[in-house]
């Protein structure tokens, strides 16, 4: 029965092929709903991962399953060929089989009939012949009587394999079509998980960067100097307390700026340098073209690039070339050779017009018309300003693909831990290369967060991970909710992680981090307390942490953006966060012993803030049309730590009518009862009038200074304020906050404004609200400085960290 049994292993394989299930999830959420659809999202993800993290060795495994299934499909064919021959063979000695059989029942019959032992007896010579004959005649009946058994049974297994054959023929070939079909099916599934998880994650990357879409973190140095505070010398004034460090902003793909720095430094040329951060790229000579550049008008493209501002010129001269040769590569690429147009700010390259001069026009000069080509075409050359030690694919942080970006370390040596990178990276000279992301007043403006703030967003991830159905009551409790729902507390958190049966951490003593050296990415984050020990996925620990951090502290992250910073497009994407985490359990925030590298320092002391630079211009002068920091000077809605940066009027220069005016009708009097006496004969009716004309002439002159003094523009560290005095007895005050300022301009023109230096300014805010403008104000260029310096310290305070 070998057969059968091979046959029944076979159904065996084949039944475990169809416990094979699919897997459906529906989602019914509202197109606006934006957490119902990550949650759902998710939902899929989760069902998909196994597959997913391990779709290879699997695939492997199950074809090797196949192979083996198809293998003993195979053998029980041959074997079902040579049973079918065998039957052949056999039925065509069928016929004979049935004569032999019936001459030897026939015979069998016949002697047993024959048979008598009496006549045996007395037919038989002797004892030994009789002993003999009774021998061989019983040999021959049994020998015939095995052969009819024999010859009947074969006839039985005919009859039967005939059967089986005819079944095994039909289930084998149901067993292999269903084994093709599977085997197909089951790479085409597998295959369909991971396109189908890239896909998922896309999406789900596109919701959170809706809900996101507020951030605006600067990327290049065309903003201006980077300056970051290091939390490890920051007491935020409770114990224990932890920190969560990212190496590098923001998006890490191109050219890395302080690299370049690093790199110049070492010796390396500007091609080198290029080479090091683009793929395959070849520099190429082209001609000097004319180009669109938003608010200039069309020039040529060597004049535009002496007006970009995306390099301090103090820097090297190869790093200034290697700027030189991105920038006029981005700037051909992207206006499609002077076909479009090119804005001025980080969206594109920060341009000021003019000529910077120095070093960088030297560099741009050194390296007129060249750019970087990679196949034929000019690149899109991208750059920031601190890659922290890696760069990385376009594709790794969800752009395009570009074939001329790269994966690399960007250190001059192997890495093995964080001193390494420390030590070792290009771009270690930033002031940001490492730093806390977030800051909160009261805690000695410093990123560090108490044990229970960990723990409970160690809760939201469990809670969310547990039932993605409950993230839209987990954003951060200190800020209203985006989706207009209620937002757990910590301790509701904890309540319905408890119902779940999952036991909430109540304090957290350990947090650690797992990261790939070669990469540069972290792969685990592991908390400890007292609820034990649990460990996630950096990029799921960073979401959750930006979701619930309490202010604006924040994990960094990245947005996708034909270059810099995103106008249209915007989709998050989670590369190297927080690869070190500090807590702090004695009596100061203490740090590791690690060289930390030097930062390159900008004009301003390293922690200085617009309004403690302008502590060194304070304007004690109170009729003063400019005044920095006046002393005694308050207004109605200042609150308790505003401070005042600047107070402007209108330019002194602006009084002079109402001065003039106000002097000729002081002299009138004199001059009309000198030239005309004979008016007003009687002196006490001409004492009344004199004095009625003084008395109007000192209220009109009154009235102007009036207006003149409390008219006024106040700029402080959080908001632009507008006092307005149209009468005496009425005014009119407009604020509006320093992140609500989206444009700062001046309109200066004609001979007395130039030669006096005042001007417009005119503040452009987001939404409804109407411009602002400082009208006919000392010092303009001062002022969008002053304006531009604190909108770029709220942006990084906000959404990057704490600049000052």
């Amino acid at each position: 029965m070998k057969k059968a049994a091979v046959f029944l292993f076979l159904c065996f394989l084949v039944s475990l092929f169809l416990c094979f299930s699919v897997l459906t999830v529906r989602a019914d959420c509202p197109e606006t709903d934006y957490d119902c659809q990550i949650a759902e999202i998710q939902k899929v993800i989760d069902a998909l991962k196994p597959a997913h993290e391990r779709n290879k060795a699997e695939l492997a495994e199950l074809k090797t399953q196949l192979a083996s299934l198809q293998k003993k499909l195979d053998s029980i064919a041959v074997k079902l060929k040579e049973l079918e021959k065998s039957i052949f063979e056999r039925e065509v000695d069928l016929a004979f089989q049935n004569e032999l059989l019936a001459v030897k029942v026939r015979s069998y019959y016949i002697k047993s009939q024959r048979y008598s032992p009496l006549l045996l007896f007395l037919s038989s010579s002797s004892a030994q012949e009789l002993t003999r004959e009774l021998i061989f005649r019983q040999q021959a009946v049994n020998q015939d009587r095995l052969m009819i058994i024999q010859i009947a049974s074969d006839l039985k297994e005919l009859e039967e394999d005939k059967v089986t054959y005819e079944k095994s023929q039909v289930s084998l070939a149901q067993a292999q079509k269903q084994v093709d079909e599977r085997a197909t099916f089951l790479e085409g599934e597998v295959e369909k998980v991971e396109s189908a998880i890239v896909s998922l994650t896309t999406k789900q990357q596109q919701l959170l960067a809706q809900k996101l879409a507020s951030l605006n973190l600067p990327a290049t140095l065309g903003a201006g100097p980077l300056v970051c505070v290091d939390d490890r010398e920051r007491d935020p004034g409770f114990r224990p307390a932890f920190a969560f460090y990212t190496y590098g902003i923001p998006h890490r793909v191109g050219m890395n700026q302080y690299g370049a720095y690093g790199r110049a430094k070492a010796g390396q040329s500007y091609r080198d340098i290029l080479n090091a951060y683009y793929e395959g790229i070849t520099i190429e000579k082209k001609p000097n073209i004319n180009i669109k550049v938003q608010g200039y008008g069309e020039m040529p493209l060597e004049q535009y690039l002496l007006g970009i501002y995306e390099m301090p010129e103090s820097w090297p001269i190869e790093a200034q070339k290697a700027q030189a040769v991105a920038a006029r590569s981005y700037a051909l690429a992207y206006t499609d050779n002077g076909a479009k147009e090119i804005c001025t700010t980080q969206y594109c390259q920060v341009y000021k017009g003019g000529n910077k001069g120095g070093n960088w026009e030297a560099a741009v000069k050194a390296t007129e018309g060249e750019v970087a080509v990679h196949s034929g075409q000019v690149i899109t050359a991208w750059y920031a300003s601190t890659a922290g030690g890696y760069t990385f694919l376009s594709s790794d942080v969800g752009w395009s693909h570009r074939p001329w970006t790269k994966r690399m370390r960007d250190t001059s040596g192997d890495v093995g831990n964080f001193a390494d990178l420390q030590g070792k990276a290009y771009d270690n000279d930033s002031p940001c290369f490492y730093a806390a992301q977030g800051w909160r007043k009261e805690y000695n403006k410093s990123a560090w967060l108490k044990s229970e703030e960990v723990a409970d967003i160690v809760n939201v991830l469990l809670l969310a991970k547990e039932d993605p159905s409950t993230q839209k009551h987990l954003p951060q409790v200190d800020k209203p909710n985006p989706d207009g729902v209620d937002t757990w507390d910590a301790g509701r958190v904890r309540q319905e992680l408890s119902s779940r049966g999952i036991t909430p951490f109540n304090g957290v003593s350990d947090v650690s981090v797992g990261w790939d050296k070669g990469l540069g990415r972290t792969t685990a984050v592991t908390v400890s307390g007292d609820a034990g020990t649990k460990t996630f996925e950096g990029p799921e620990f960073k979401n959750f942490f930006n979701l619930r951090a309490p202010a604006n502290s924040r994990c960094l992250i990245l947005r996708k953006s034909d270059k810099i910073k995103p106008v249209k497009s915007k989709v998050l994407k989670f590369i190297n966060p927080m690869p070190d985490i500090y807590v702090a359990k004695d009596k100061k925030p203490t740090k590791p012993k690690v060289a930390r590298p030097k930062a390159i320092k900008p004009k301003a002391t390293k922690t200085e803030t617009v309004a403690e630079k302008m502590k060194l211009r304070r304007t004690t002068n109170p009729l003063t049309a400019l005044a920095i920091r006046p002393k005694k000077v308050f207004f109605e809605t200042q609150e308790k730590e505003e401070k005042i940066i600047l107070l402007a009027r209108r330019h002194q220069v602006t009084n002079l009518r109402w001065v003039l005016i106000t002097i000729v009708m002081f002299f009138l009097p004199w001059f009309v009862t000198g030239m005309f006496p004979q008016l007003v004969s009687s002196l006490s009716f001409r004492a009344v009038v004199i004095l009625t004309w003084y008395l109007a002439t000192f209220s009109y002159a009154f009235e102007k200074f009036l207006k003149w003094f409390f008219n006024v523009n106040i700029i402080t560290d959080e908001r632009v304020v507008d006092i307005d005095f149209p009468f005496i007895l009425y005014r009119d005050i407009s604020t509006t906050k320093i992140d609500n300022i989206q444009d700062v301009s001046a309109k200066t023109g004609g001979f007395a404004r130039a030669l006096f230096d005042y001007g417009d300014v005119h503040i452009q805010t987001a939404g409804e609200q109407r411009e602002f403008i400082f009208e006919a104000v000392p010092q303009p260029d001062e002022v969008i400085r002053i304006l531009n310096q604190l909108v770029l310290e709220e942006e990084q305070e906000k959404l990057e960290g704490r600049v000052r």
